[in-house]
């Protein structure tokens, strides 16, 4: 299912959103629609926060930019009017797919980083030519072009939208950057509780649940994530069954379910998580402490492509 992607240039959090999509939105189809950021009535008069509000909310920007490796820099003038900009990404997009893309990464760089002011025209026509896309500077006083982004706004206020960013997946409405996770799910038709994470903070609770499961002696529970013909391999399970190598689910069950049999307690404590999408692979490294008897540990999953586990492999230190 498509995605679609309400912006504007002048808001922060579509600058962080628009760097998380390529592992939010991994594999999926992201329609963008630019959206004049004061069609919304909560910004038709200006900045709506306090100033106390304002320097939370920047500051709050700051911290998630520095946690996801980015380092914008505030613009001068703030805040800013993305009319022009948006007018700028209408026509890009007409030009094609290679050069909005190309115009978009440029304006977010020229606003977000370079402390550029696309408040003013020249300026957007100045980035416009610079990355590639010098039909953008004659044509952003068409009157086709600022009907198309009246329209927009309209379209997505009718919508139920009421800020940026917002993502549409359907009718279903997901708003700000926190919430691609979600949107990414429901674009999939994935619930919350199962499937392959789709980023760092779900590869986590994805760990933390698997954690828990094992904690409780849930074989059922972890189980439940691994495919049919899922592989698991494990210097536990030779000494168990015999074999390190265990293939398919009802035999990694049945190997799981011997080995908790005589266990009186047992805990695991997720110690870090690394999440590869590209590999759709997760490792846990974690502790577990068995019968009061700690061990140092990791596992490794790699997820197949409907976000089952299909092979696993164990290793146990001290």
């Amino acid at each position: 299912m498509i995605i679609e992607f309400v912006f504007d240039y002048a808001s922060p959090w579509v600058y962080l959103a628009s760097a998380l999509i390529p592992e939010r939105f991994a594999g999926l189809d992201v329609t963008f629609v630019p959206t004049y950021l004061r069609a919304f009535d909560a910004f038709k008069d200006g900045m709506p926060y306090s100033p106390a509000k304002l320097a939370y909310l920047l500051a709050d920007f700051r911290r998630i930019a520095a946690h996801v490796g980015l380092e914008p820099k505030m613009p001068s003038a703030f805040p800013i009017n993305g009319v022009h900009a948006l007018r700028g990404a209408i026509v890009a997009q007409r030009e094609g797919d290679a050069a909005f893309r190309a115009y978009h990464r440029a304006m977010l760089a020229a606003v977000w980083e370079q402390d550029r002011d696309a408040s003013s025209k020249e300026v957007v026509k100045a980035v416009a030519r610079e990355a590639g896309a010098p039909g953008v500077a004659d044509a952003l006083d068409d009157p086709s072009i600022k009907d198309a982004l009246r329209a927009n706004g309209e379209h997505v206020l009718a919508r139920g939208a009421f800020g940026v960013p917002t993502f549409f997946v359907g009718d279903a409405i997901f708003w700000g950057q926190d919430r691609m996770v979600d949107a990414a799910r429901a674009a999939r038709g994935r619930d919350e509780a199962h499937g392959a994470p789709e980023s760092a903070e779900e590869a986590w609770a994805f760990a933390r649940r698997w954690a828990g499961a094992w904690s409780r002696l849930d074989v059922e529970g972890v189980l439940a994530q691994f495919a049919d013909d899922a592989v698991f391999v494990s210097p536990l399970a030779k000494q168990i069954t015999g074999n390190a190598r265990v293939v398919g689910k009802e035999a990694l069950g049945a190997y799981w379910a011997a080995a908790v049999k005589d266990i009186r307690t047992m805990r695991f404590d997720v110690v870090d998580v690394v999440w590869s999408p590209l590999e759709r692979n997760l490792v846990v490294v974690y502790t577990r402490t068995k019968d009061g008897v700690q061990a140092h540990c990791t596992e490794h999953m790699r997820f197949g492509e409907r976000g089952q586990v299909i092979e696993g492999k164990a290793f146990y230190g001290w």
